[in-house]
C-alpha cells in the first residue's frame, strides 16, 4: 500500500564542497567544486508518529480491551511496543488526512 507522507518535515540544503570519487588518485591538483546537498530527514508522517500523545498505558489498555486471550497477564514488551506502534501510526494517518486537501 503506498501511503502520502507528507514530504520532509524539514528539508535543509546547505553548501558543501565535493571532491572527487572514486579509488583512483587525482593527477592534478584541481580544486573542489561547489555544490549543495539536500537533507530531507523524516517525513511529515515520521513526525506526527513520533509526537504522538499516545503512551504506553494507552497501548497496554487498547491491548487489553482488543486481545482475545486475556487472562489477567500483561503481554511481553516487544507485542507493547508493536501496539505501540500501530497506535501512533493510525494517529499519524488521521492527522495526514486531515492536512490533505
Amino acid at each position: 500500500m503506498n501511503k502520502m507522507h507528507g514530504g520532509p518535515a524539514f528539508p535543509h540544503t546547505f553548501p558543501a564542497m565535493a571532491a572527487p570519487l572514486g579509488d583512483q588518485p587525482v593527477p592534478t591538483f584541481e580544486p573542489l567544486k561547489p555544490t549543495s546537498v539536500t537533507c530531507h530527514g523524516m517525513t511529515v508522517r515520521d513526525y506526527f508518529a513520533a509526537h504522538a500523545p499516545i503512551t504506553m498505558e494507552d497501548a497496554r489498555n487498547h491491548w487489553k480491551r482488543t486481545a482475545t486471550s486475556y487472562t489477567g497477564n500483561w503481554p511481553d514488551m516487544s507485542v507493547l511496543l508493536a501496539v505501540l506502534a500501530k497506535l501512533r501510526g493510525e494517529y499519524a494517518d488521521t492527522m495526514m488526512a486531515e492536512r490533505a486537501p
